[in-house]
């Protein structure tokens, strides 16, 4: 072995080392700080990328994951062209700036590939049950003693429901299939990221605490190898969840107030509500939408035209950045392109996962993949799923992972030695 083979595969452990400590820190870091998440994922990328050019690290050569990287470039691009087409230098900065994470799919695949698969698991499965317990306690210190409703270190219960959301299923994944064997670890961070999205109060991701475990269910459980006992005690799991979340007095209280927001505009017309600002832009957005269909009308104009819209007819000054809707946000701010773009970015990984069912981890893999596509597709009806750095950077996170584990191949472990 020359000097300077010996000297990259030593870099090569290191960077193996640094990924077990990043991703055992992350799923606890996007829900108690999120900016320091950010942070070691954006130097994390960059120093990976920077080594790649002076010839010190491979990019992962797994066809799986070049497909997905696809999808990441495709989005980046498009929003690009947008970014051209209504052109305002501030906005095309900050459109720069806010896509820019989507770029670090590769970087963070080819990183993690230097870890072996077991050990990358293994501290993600630790990271995100321990890192769940913790944001739990504070929480609970949160709803004592703070606000009504929990986020945490996300800034707003959108993000930190979509964190926990993800937690969630990292921590059911390792409960149903895990090969470390540690059911009281899992389940306490399963219970406790649970806790932490009913307190969120975000009604649009409360069923996501019985969809995972189905899609964990069917993915990695063999049902015809079940006992009678093992069958019931699921069931009573399934049933116990179904209580907690529909009886629950938080989710009661969210969904009150949906009905009281409905009887206020039925009966005086006021449309300051929660609800009510959603219905008067989703119908401004389907009534303009044809006015520019193929391009949108830009993230500032859509906004402005809609701002004005509201004083104009309803008398209410509403300044909002989005739709509510990632769908008519898209459409508004950069018409077909721009769903075309989200849909590619939202399913597209979805897509290679299923058509690389021979995998070893393809289970698995395609599972979680599954558990954070419907948890942002969730998010983006009510709200927003992507375009907050936090959810932007969780998203690549977790896809460069999953996909890591789906290109394991004999040439990752040739790279790894």
């Amino acid at each position: 072995m020359n000097t300077t083979t010996q000297h990259n595969s030593e870099l090569h452990g290191k960077i193996a080392h640094n990924n077990r400590v990043l991703v055992t820190l992350l799923p606890g870091l996007f829900g108690l700080t999120g900016v320091l998440a950010t942070i070691a994922l954006s130097v994390s990328s960059i120093f990976v990328l920077a080594l790649y050019f002076l010839g010190k690290v491979p990019t992962n050569s797994s066809q799986i994951v070049r497909k997905a990287a696809a999808c990441f470039l495709f989005y980046f691009l498009l929003m690009m062209v947008l970014a051209v087409i209504h052109f305002d230098l501030e906005a095309s900065v900050r459109a720069l700036a806010m896509n820019a994470p989507f770029l670090a799919f590769l970087p963070l695949a080819s990183a993690f590939v230097l870890t072996p698969p077991d050990q990358l698991r293994f501290s993600l499965e630790t990271g995100a049950a321990i890192g769940s317990l913790l944001i739990g306690l504070f929480v609970i210190y949160e709803l004592s003693y703070l606000h009504v409703r929990a986020w945490a270190g996300a800034g707003n219960p959108g993000p930190f429901a979509v964190i926990m959301c993800v937690n969630y299923s990292i921590c059911m994944f390792a409960l149903m299939g895990s090969p470390f064997k540690r059911p009281l670890l899992y389940s306490a961070g399963a219970a406790a990221a649970a806790f932490c999205i009913l307190a969120s109060g975000m009604r649009t991701l409360l069923p996501m605490i019985l969809i995972t475990p189905a899609i964990a269910g069917m993915c990695l459980l063999d049902f015809s190898r079940l006992s009678t006992r093992q069958k019931l005690l699921g069931l009573t799991g399934a049933l116990i969840l179904a209580a907690i979340v529909t009886l629950n007095p938080i989710v009661a209280d969210r969904f009150n107030e949906i009905w009281k927001d409905l009887e206020t505009i039925r009966e005086t017309s006021n449309y300051k509500t929660s609800i009510g600002v959603r219905l008067i832009m989703w119908e401004y957005a389907i009534n303009n939408i044809s006015n520019s269909p193929w391009t949108g009308f830009g993230e500032l104009q859509s906004v402005k035209n809609f701002s004005e819209h509201a004083m104009e007819v309803y008398n209410l000054d509403i300044k909002k950045t989005h739709y509510h809707n990632m769908f008519l946000t898209a459409l508004m701010r950069g018409g077909v392109i721009n769903i075309l773009a989200l849909t590619v970015l939202l399913f597209g990984p979805l897509i290679v996962a299923w058509r690389t069912r021979n995998s070893e981890n393809w289970r698995y893999a395609f599972g979680l993949i599954a558990c954070v596509t419907v948890t942002y597709l969730l998010s983006g009806l009510l709200n927003i799923a992507f375009g907050h750095d936090l959810m932007d950077f969780l998203y690549v996170f977790m896809m460069a992972y999953c996909f890591t584990m789906l290109g394991e191949t004999a040439h990752s472990e040739e790279i790894r030695s």
